[in-house]
């Protein structure tokens, strides 16, 4: 995630620094949805997990065959799409959005550093853009002195 990049392929240890928790490998919880490849894209499956400093997400879904488009969704992110169903079978199966924008469906991601991407962050209210609409209740927690992880909204 862009505001959670620290560089070097790295992130905060958010949940910590903000005193819930203690385990400095956690970032932020996700949640990561298997979709059909084809319209109306009906979500198959869908699980909350902990994103981890190191970029890294483990979904444990009940067993699924077939392909897939993986979304990830998070409070402060846009949802970002993966850029092609993925072949799910018997084995563990991988996917990396960091490596490049083309990861992604639209090129929906952010450089943050050589050869690395985050989902971009920024969007508020859930409205799917970041725009001027995501300022006003960040403006208002700002002005009311509220600070750490919540939901604006």
């Amino acid at each position: 995630m862009e505001g959670y990049y620290s560089g070097n392929g790295a992130m905060l240890p958010v949940l910590m620094n903000e005193g819930l928790g203690s385990n400095n490998y956690n970032t932020d919880s996700i949640n990561v949805e298997l979709r059909s490849p084809s319209a109306p894209y009906n979500v198959a499956a869908s699980l909350r997990t902990m994103l981890h400093t190191d970029g890294t997400a483990t979904c444990l879904f009940s067993p699924l065959t077939g392909s897939y488009y993986v979304v990830i969704r998070h409070r402060n992110t846009l949802p970002t799409w993966s850029a092609n169903s993925i072949l799910l079978g018997s084995s563990p199966t991988s996917y990396d959005f960091t490596t490049a924008a083309n990861k992604a469906y639209g090129n929906n991601m952010k450089p943050v550093g050589p050869g690395q991407w985050a989902l971009f962050t920024g969007e508020l209210i859930q409205d799917e853009n970041i725009d001027l609409l995501d300022i006003s209740p960040l403006e208002n927690d700002i002005n009311n002195f509220i600070s750490g992880i919540n939901q604006p909204i």
